[in-house]
């Protein structure tokens, strides 16, 4: 116990003394990062089911397997 308030004691004399006594206000100006976004706008798509189907010619989810794998070799 008397260790614990010999710490608590401590705090309270360091803390000022490390500060040098001198407190100086900051200000901190706000500034939204949502005023530099651009307004978002719908874009045409192509028709889902005309892709699934050209993806499905080229040989489905195995042609870009065999893509990455050509990369690394």
């Amino acid at each position: 116990m008397l260790l614990g308030t010999i710490c608590a004691v401590s705090l309270f004399v360091i803390t000022p003394v490390a500060r040098g006594g001198e407190t100086t206000a900051q200000t901190n100006e706000y500034e939204s990062v949502f005023e530099s976004y651009d307004n978002w706008e719908w874009e045409e798509t192509s028709d889902w089911l005309e892709a699934n189907q050209n993806v499905n010619e080229i040989g489905g989810w195995r042609y870009y397997s065999r893509e990455d794998s050509e990369k690394t070799q």
